[in-house]
């Protein structure tokens, strides 16, 4: 019997099982395969492994066919494989068979997980696999924490939820003895929350296994779509260091800031809507942080307190400096969270008023008498806002008054901007010229990495390029 190791790829149909060799060369961390009979049934005959390859044989659903179980048996016999097994829904494993407990918990099943995995230790299973139906984040530390409870038995504990793909990459790099993957083309429903191959190589960067990682996270309500992770991933992967940037969706930001120490955080990337929580949670890294209402960076000290920034405003600044001047004047359209962070990281380096629907909802020192007057004076405009089109088009703004030196978009969408096309200026800054910057910044104070701006817009660029956007940072530009 020999038990898996590293990932294990999910086969649940015959162009994956054909396919195996190519993407073992794609991954070179696959270390077994699960068959899935329950989704496809191989031919009997097939009984040769490229490699040396462990094998798990699992057929969800047999409880009480017994034709179908002595199919299973028969299948795992000639492969020499070992039996996945859940008690609830499976035939149990036959005496001569080495079986894997597998235990799917749900909010009807209470009995504890420590306890599930005693009682596979008392029934002469080789392994035990507990798989939490939550994605939240205290699930996630309570499975990982199952998993360290046990050091001389195996057992592999995950959560399944939405944001199984990024729990099971966590779980495996925290030393857990194997993983599952599926071939990027498998979208059969039942491993969909399975990471993929690509989902390995591309959006992690984890091709081998490092045992003891530091750990980052980007966090909000919905951070599915967010580039960080891929960026940051890529800039470490380039760089040869062995921190990771992960993300999730969540509804209870205060678990990332707990310090014990399963799936301890060194760092935040935070994200709306949470980054005025950021700023009330943590403590101000430097001067400059403490003038900003808001952050979006987050970084654990060593005494185990937090402290923050926002990189938002830090770029805007960085990008502006050249023509940063007393005198010249910055007109942001809009009044978030970001407007306001970059309002308060060049009010000292130059005047700044913002323009808002309701003017009434703009901070009193930034405020302006005449909405017109205030944009023909600009050297610098600035949009804030939510538009995906032209803001003077939903505000109501005349365009035509603006004659200033340097537009700037602080969106990175995936369409272009109308705000740069339709306006013109000596210069223009696109959002993905801001993204870049900003995270070049997060990049210094999380990971302790130089990047330089043609670095970090080139690798924007190339992050771009795999999205399929049509928009190329820096393009607009002149």
């Amino acid at each position: 019997m020999q038990l898996p190791a590293d990932r294990v790829m999910v086969i649940t149909r015959r162009e994956s099982w054909q396919a195996l060799g190519r993407l073992q060369q794609l991954d070179p961390g696959i270390g077994g395969v699960e068959f899935r009979l329950d989704l496809w049934r191989p031919d009997r005959s097939m009984t040769a492994l490229p490699g040396d390859l462990s094998v798990i044989v699992t057929d969800r659903g047999g409880l009480g066919d017994a034709i179908r179980s002595v199919r299973r048996d028969e299948i795992c016999r000639s492969l020499g494989a070992i039996l996945d097994v859940d008690p609830l829904t499976d035939a149990p494993p036959p005496p001569d068979l080495d079986w894997i407990f597998s235990s799917h918990r749900t909010e009807q099943l209470e009995i504890p997980p420590e306890q599930l995995v005693m009682q596979a230790q008392r029934r002469g299973a080789a392994a035990a696999k507990i798989v939490f139906s939550s994605d939240d984040l205290a699930q996630s530390r309570a499975a990982i924490a199952v998993a360290k409870g046990f050091p001389d038995f195996p057992v592999i504990s995950f959560c399944s939820g939405a944001a199984s793909v990024v729990d099971r990459l966590v779980a495996l790099d925290d030393g857990q003895p194997w993983g599952y993957v599926r071939p990027a083309d498998d979208e059969t429903d039942v491993i969909l929350n399975v990471p993929t191959i690509e989902d390995i190589r591309q959006r992690y960067r984890t091709c081998d296994r490092v045992s003891q990682r530091r750990w980052f996270a980007a966090l909000g309500a919905e951070v599915q779509e967010s580039p960080a992770p891929d960026w940051h991933n890529r800039l470490l992967d380039d760089s040869g260091c062995t921190d990771r940037l992960v993300q999730y969706s969540t509804l209870k930001p205060d678990l990332f800031l707990q310090t014990d120490p399963q799936l301890q955080f060194e760092g935040l990337i935070v994200t709306s809507p949470y980054e005025i929580w950021a700023r009330q949670v943590a403590e101000p890294i430097d001067q400059q942080a403490s003038m900003m209402p808001s952050w979006n960076t987050l970084i654990r000290y060593d005494s185990g307190r937090w402290y923050g920034t926002s990189t938002d405003g830090i770029a805007a600044a960085n990008l502006l400096e050249p023509i940063s001047r007393p005198g010249s004047v910055a007109v942001i359209l809009g009044n978030g969270a970001t407007a306001q962070v970059v309002a308060a990281a060049l009010s000292g380096r130059m005047k700044v008023q913002m323009l808002a629907l309701d003017p009434a909802q703009v901070p009193e020192q930034y405020r302006a008498a005449d909405e017109g007057a205030t944009i023909a004076a600009a050297d610098v405009l600035i949009n804030a806002t939510d538009s995906a089109g032209n803001p003077f088009d939903e505000l109501c703004w005349d365009p035509s008054q603006f004659s200033g030196q340097v537009l700037m978009e602080l969106g990175y969408r995936r369409y272009r901007s109308a705000f740069l096309q339709q306006l013109d200026a000596r210069h223009k800054i696109d959002g993905w010229d801001f993204f870049s910057e900003q995270a070049r910044c997060q990049a210094k104070l999380l990971h302790r990495i130089d990047v330089s701006r043609e670095q970090s817009r080139e690798l924007t660029r190339r992050c771009c390029r795999e999205w399929g956007l049509q928009h190329d940072p820096g393009a607009l530009q002149r």
